[in-house]
């Protein structure tokens, strides 16, 4: 075993000792004063125009690449911002919606007047040609659910959803300076997504070291895996898989006696389908993944009641419609404190003015605060949510 099982108290206890001082951290940064507004000079990138009896369009692509759920909640939230702002300076506001491919719709899109920025829901793969059909036009572009590094340099890209690629780190820290763990085997998919967020975790780690790297997939023998896993005596198992294949490995793992901590990335998703699914050999294993925070306010009470009204939806604790809501909320800000309109109507909007008045914006959403990091990032508060067997379930310690 890796670790002295501790008691509830005790690793409670010294959970939120730590979290106070890795949110003191990270959280001081999260409102950021507006600079980029108003004006900013930079780089001719040339300006939209958008005639007198044009809509003011918002593109979205790659929503067929991703689940369900996920894409209702993108959707829902961009409708929800679009009805709400409606209209400016007398243009109409809309959504675009190109189905296809990332890139051929992104290509589409960049070609159509009237559309200001693209949303890219799902892009996987695809991402790095739709960004660059974007970036040759200089389209200011929102992601929400790609999580990998930006694939094109220089691209106007901003994340509204949150980064796992800046998540990440931050549990590989807690796990090194909380449970002593000094090493991870990586096991993940062969997703571009799972890529992007293990190399993020393995290059930006300076107390936990990577001893190997395993490419799992359905098919494979995930018993076999897990054995091989145990047998090389791994201290911690670093598990960028999706839910349903996340839950196969972590079991497989415990079949085969692991005590080693297991690191959930964050798209995994584990701990909710694991109650009651522990014998007495998994006792003590712990188990992390980390989890970013909406801040509970009266303005995100009212918009969850205006949110389930309007599409008879229940606002889960991992919604994406929030972050995207805020986002395009926030861009009609930016556009709207860089439009020139001309005396017959026509909206005029320099590209570079309108991209670096989102990038430097303080905007004060639903979800919180939503401001940019130099990567273009969301900022915010980030914690680690530990789990610990106890009898047959899993505890959580706040």
């Amino acid at each position: 075993m890796l670790f002295a099982f501790l008691s509830h108290a005790r690793l409670g206890a010294l959970l939120r000792v730590r979290r106070l001082g890795v949110l003191g951290l990270i959280g001081g940064a999260v409102v950021l004063a507006a600079c980029g507004g108003g004006g900013e000079s930079g780089p001719d990138w040339g300006t939209l125009e958008i005639g007198p009896a044009t809509d003011i369009l918002i593109g979205v692509a790659g929503e067929d690449g991703s689940d369900l759920t996920s894409r209702i909640q993108i959707l829902s939230g961009l409708e929800l911002a679009v009805s709400d702002a409606f209209e400016l300076r007398g243009h109409r506001i809309a959504t675009m919606r190109v189905d296809g491919s990332c890139s051929d719709a992104a290509r589409e899109l960049a070609d159509t007047e009237g559309v200001v920025a693209v949303v890219l829901v799902a892009c996987g793969d695809d991402l790095a040609d739709a960004l660059s059909a974007l970036t040759d036009v200089r389209m200011t572009t929102l992601l929400v659910s790609d999580t990998v590094p930006i694939p094109v340099p220089d691209a106007p890209v901003l994340r509204v959803g949150w980064s796992d690629a800046r998540v990440a780190p931050v549990q590989g820290r807690f796990v090194a300076q909380l449970l002593g763990v000094g090493s991870v085997t990586i096991v993940r998919s062969p997703s571009t997504v799972a890529v992007g967020v293990t190399r993020a975790f393995s290059l930006s780690q300076g107390e936990v070291s990577v001893d190997a790297e395993v490419v799992l997939r359905p098919t494979d023998e995930f018993d076999s895996v897990a054995t091989e896993i145990v047998a090389s005596g791994a201290q911690g198992v670093y598990i960028a898989l999706e839910p349903l294949d996340a839950t196969r490995l972590t079991e497989a793992l415990l079949r085969a006696g692991s005590q080693a901590v297991m690191l959930l990335a964050p798209f995994a998703s584990v701990p909710e389908v694991f109650e009651g699914r522990f014998d007495s050999s998994a006792e003590g294993v712990v188990l992390t993944q980390p989890a970013t925070v909406i801040e509970d306010s009266e303005a995100l009470d009212d918009w969850r009641r205006r949110y389930t009204e309007r599409f008879d939806l229940t606002l889960q604790e991992d919604d994406l419609a929030p972050f995207v809501y805020d986002g395009v909320t926030a861009l009609f800000s930016a556009l709207e404190s860089e439009d020139d309109t001309g005396v017959d109507g026509t909206l005029r909007i320099g590209r570079y003015g309108f991209y670096a008045a989102l990038r430097d914006i303080s905007h004060a959403g639903v979800a919180g605060t939503l401001s940019f990091n130099e990567a273009g990032d969301r900022e915010g508060p980030i914690e680690v949510e530990f789990f610990q067997v106890v009898g047959p379930d899993l505890v959580v310690f706040e």
